[in-house]
C-alpha cells in the first residue's frame, strides 16, 4: 500500500499543479496506475495479455478501463485471465468494479469500462450469471458530502456485487455493450434483439434502452452506435436496404439519416466514429478509387472527403476524432506507403504530424485545444505514446520504465491516458500529466574595473551569473567573449560552483537552485589603445520567462599614455660688461 500512497501522492501534487500557459510550457510525467492484480504475475502470461490499460478520461482525471483481476489457472493452454473494469481516481488510485456476478474474482467473471463522462458515470459490459454479456453503467455517489463525487463501488448486502453498477439489459437478445456516455447520462451501444440482430441503442435512466432501428435490409439486418453529443445526436453505421453498410446520425428528436458514402463503386461502405456539439460528424468511407478515405460531414455540405496524406492512387485515410472547432485527427498514408497520424482543419487541410523517427504513426484523439495524442514507432522500431502541438510539434510522452506505451485519449486540459511498460516489463494503464513548467529567470553582469584603462596596465572584469528563479535552472552555461587585438587575458583558468565545468572562455553544465548566483574575475593585461567590449551570455535547458537579462557587456576605455621631457637651463642676461657685485646682489661671505 505504500507503494499506492506514494503514486497516488504524487499524481494529486501533478494534478494540481496543472499549467493551462501554453502547450509548448508544458512537462509530462508518466503515472503509473497499477493493477487489480498487484505486480505478480504468472511469468506464461507476462508477454500476452497486459495487465491493465486506460480507454478514457474526464476532465477532472479519472480514468477508466480494465485489469487483470485474477487467473481461472496457470496453464495458459487451458486457462484465462480474468480483468474487470476500473475506476482510477487520484484520490483513491485504482477501484475494481466488479461485475454483474459478483462473488470471488476467479469466479465472477469479467467486466470492461470503455468511457467515463464529466459527471464521472463509468459505462462498458460485464458478463453476466446467464453467460452473456450486458451493457452497464455506474454511477458514483459522494459519501463525504463535499459535492465531489468519489465512490464507485458499494456492495451493502454482501453479495459481492456493486450496488452502484446497474444492468442496462438488451433489446431482447443475450448480449449488448456500452461504448459511450454524454456528459447527460446518455448511454449509446450496440445490442442482440429477440431476432438475433445486431442494433444500436440509446439508453437514458428515465426511458431505458431505446432501439435505433436501421436505415433497411435485404438478409442481414444491423446497426450499431459509436458516440453520442450532449445534444443527443446519435452516430454509428448501419445496414441499407441496398445491403451495403452505412454512416448515420440520429438527431435527439429521433429520425435516422443516411450520410451516404463516398461513390464507392464495387462496393459502397461508410462508418461514423465521433461527433462535435456543432454537428460535425467524422469517420471513414470508401471512395470513388474503392480506397477508404476520411470524411467529415455537416447538415450544410454534406459528406465531405478529407483527402489523403499520399498524392499516389491507392492512398488511404482514417478519422478517429473531432473537437469543438472542427479540427480533425486520424491516420493517413503517405506516397511511400507508411501510415502517419494526421491533424485536418478547416483552413490547412491534411496536416502530416510525422513520427518519432520510425516508420509509422497514428492519432487517436485531440482536445479542443488542439492537442493530438496517438502512438507512433521510434527509429528502433518501439511502440511510444506521443502528443502533438502545433507550437512543439511530436513528443514522446516517455514510458512507465520498460520500452513502450501508447496512448488513447486526452482530456479537456491535456492529461492522456492509456498504457506503458514498466521495467518489470508488465503493462500498466497510465496516465501523462501536466506537470506545471519549470522557470528560471537567469541573468548576467559585467563590471569592468577600472573603466579606463592605459596601455601597458591590468584590467579586471568581474562576472555575476545569477537564478531568479522561481525553480532550479538546469543545464546553465556561461560564456564570454572579449578583444584580443586589445586585452590579453593572464587568469589562465577559474572556477565556478553549482557543477559548472569551465574550459576556456565558457562554463556548462550548472545546476543553480533559485537565488544562487556564482562570481568571478579575470585579469587581462591592456596590449592596445582602443574600446575594449567584454561580453557575457548565459542559457539553461530549464525554460526562461525573461531572456533580456541574458546578456551583459561592459566596455573599457583604453588610452596611451602621455609622455614629457623635462630639462632645466639656467641663463643670465647682463647690459653691460662687468657688473659690480652690488648689481649682481651677491652677498659678499
Amino acid at each position: 500500500m505504500a507503494g499506492w500512497a506514494s503514486r497516488v501522492g504524487l499524481y494529486v501534487f501533478l494534478l494540481t499543479s496543472l499549467t493551462f500557459a501554453t502547450a509548448r510550457s508544458a512537462q509530462y510525467e508518466p503515472i503509473d496506475l497499477g493493477s487489480l492484480a498487484g505486480d505478480i504475475t504468472p511469468v506464461e502470461w507476462a508477454d500476452k495479455h497486459p495487465e491493465s490499460t486506460a480507454r478514457g478520461i474526464n476532465d477532472l482525471g479519472q480514468v477508466v478501463g480494465s485489469s487483470i483481476v485474477s487467473w481461472t489457472g496457470l496453464d495458459p493452454a487451458t486457462d484465462s485471465p480474468i480483468e474487470h473494469a476500473f475506476v482510477w481516481t487520484p484520490q483513491a488510485g485504482m477501484v475494481d468494479l466488479g461485475t454483474l456476478i459478483g462473488g470471488p474474482a476467479a469466479t465472477g467473471g469479467t467486466s470492461m469500462a470503455s468511457a467515463i463522462n464529466g459527471l464521472g458515470q463509468v459505462v462498458g459490459w460485464s458478463e453476466t450469471a446467464l453467460g452473456g454479456v450486458h451493457g452497464i453503467i455506474v454511477t458514483p455517489e459522494d459519501s463525504d458530502g463535499d459535492g465531489a463525487p468519489d465512490l464507485w463501488f458499494r456492495d451493502d448486502d454482501l453479495d459481492g456485487v456493486n450496488d452502484l453498477m446497474v444492468d442496462l439489459g438488451t433489446l431482447g437478445g443475450a448480449d449488448s455493450r456500452a461504448f459511450y456516455v454524454n456528459d447527460l447520462g446518455q448511454v449509446v451501444g450496440e445490442s442482440t434483439t429477440v431476432l438475433g440482430e445486431m442494433h444500436g441503442f440509446l439508453w437514458a435512466a428515465a426511458q431505458g434502452m431505446s432501439d435505433l432501428g436501421v436505415l433497411g435490409g435485404l438478409v442481414e439486418f444491423s446497426s450499431s452506435a459509436s458516440h453520442v453529443s450532449d445534444s443527443g445526436q446519435v452516430v454509428g453505421q448501419s445496414t441499407t436496404d441496398m445491403g451495403e453498410i452505412h454512416a448515420y446520425q440520429r438527431t435527439a428528436e429521433g429520425a435516422m439519416e443516411d450520410l451516404g458514402t463516398l461513390g464507392g463503386l464495387l462496393e459502397s461502405w461508410s462508418d461514423a466514429r465521433a461527433v462535435n456539439e456543432g454537428g460535425q460528424v467524422v469517420g471513414t468511407s470508401l471512395s470513388d478509387g474503392g480506397q477508404e478515405h476520411a470524411f467529415l460531414w455537416s447538415t450544410n455540405d454534406g459528406m465531405v472527403d478529407l483527402g489523403t496524406l499520399g498524392l499516389l492512387p491507392g492512398s488511404s485515410s482514417s478519422a478517429s476524432d473531432i473537437n469543438a472547432v472542427g479540427q480533425v485527427v486520424g491516420t493517413s498514408t503517405t506516397d511511400t506507403s507508411e501510415s502517419h497520424a494526421f491533424l485536418w482543419t478547416p483552413s490547412g487541410g491534411m496536416i502530416d504530424l510525422g513520427t518519432l523517427g520510425g516508420a509509422s504513426s497514428e492519432a487517436t484523439s485531440v482536445n479542443d485545444l488542439g492537442q493530438v495524442v496517438g502512438s507512433s514507432k521510434t527509429a528502433a522500431g518501439e511502440d511510444r505514446a506521443f502528443v502533438w502541438t502545433a507550437e512543439d510539434g511530436l513528443r514522446d510522452l516517455g514510458t512507465l520504465g520498460g520500452s513502450t506505451s501508447s496512448a488513447t485519449s486526452v482530456n479537456g486540459v491535456g492529461q492522456v491516458a492509456g498504457a506503458g511498460t514498466t521495467l518489470q516489463g508488465f503493462t500498466h494503464a497510465a496516465v501523462f500529466a501536466i506537470t506545471a513548467a519549470s522557470n528560471a529567470d537567469m541573468s548576467v553582469s559585467v563590471v569592468s574595473a577600472p573603466a579606463t584603462a592605459q596601455v601597458g596596465g591590468i584590467v579586471e572584469y568581474r562576472f555575476r551569473v545569477e537564478n531568479g528563479g522561481p525553480d532550479t535552472a538546469n543545464g546553465v552555461a556561461f560564456s564570454f567573449s572579449f578583444p584580443s587585438a586589445i586585452l590579453r587575458r593572464t587568469s589562465i583558468g577559474f572556477q565556478a560552483g553549482n557543477g559548472f565545468s569551465c574550459s576556456g572562455n565558457a562554463c556548462s553544465g550548472g545546476i543553480m537552485q533559485s537565488g544562487d548566483f556564482n562570481t568571478f574575475t579575470l585579469e587581462f593585461a591592456v596590449e592596445a589603445a582602443g574600446t575594449a567590449v567584454v561580453a557575457a551570455d548565459v542559457t539553461a535547458d530549464t525554460e526562461d520567462p525573461d531572456v533580456g537579462n541574458n546578456s551583459s557587456s561592459a566596455t573599457t576605455e583604453i588610452s596611451v599614455p602621455t609622455t614629457a621631457d623635462i630639462a632645466l637651463t639656467k641663463q643670465a642676461v647682463f647690459d653691460r660688461f662687468d657688473p659690480t657685485p652690488d648689481e649682481l646682489n651677491i652677498e659678499e661671505q
